[in-house]
């Protein structure tokens, strides 16, 4: 039986988009599903999430996706231990990456775009593979961009 459903599962894929990929309904569905599910655990009396959270919530760039999204609301479930989680029970990291992204206004499109790469780069500790996934292009396209902003990241 167990050979069974394995094949039977194994003669399908199924594409989960990361979070960032998603819309705002999706991150704020799964948000709330974590609130409550990390406020039963911890035994807080924690219910809602206020807007300045949710405008650092909907600005990260989630490169953790799920997982990252899950343990910053237990954090902040657990810094806030009753009523509403604020951007300031949100973990620190969260806050300063919407924080530098707000901070790029008035650079250029070269610029912002240079910053972006160093800062997916830092994120996988300079894997060039996982950085390329993160942003979405070929690891080869990456590397001539390297090469074109002067990065070296070998």
């Amino acid at each position: 039986l167990v050979p069974d459903l394995y094949y039977a599962l194994a003669g399908g894929t199924v594409r989960v988009p990361p979070l960032r990929d998603r819309g705002e309904a999706d991150l704020r569905l799964l948000a709330q599903h974590f609130l409550r599910e990390s406020a039963q655990r911890y035994g807080r009396d924690v219910r809602t999430i206020g807007d300045d959270a949710w405008a650092v919530l909907l600005a990260h760039p989630w490169p953790g996706n799920t997982r990252q999204l899950r343990g910053a609301l237990e954090r902040a479930v657990i810094a806030a231990g009753a009523g509403t989680v604020h951007e300031h029970h949100l973990p620190d990291e969260l806050r300063r990456t919407v924080q530098r992204l707000t901070s790029d206004a008035g650079l250029t499109l070269e610029e912002l775009e240079k910053r972006h790469i160093v800062r997916m780069l830092e994120l996988t500790d300079g894997h060039l593979g996982r950085t390329a996934q993160l942003l979405g292009i070929h690891r080869n396209t990456l590397r001539r961009k390297l090469v074109a902003f002067g990065i070296d990241a070998e």
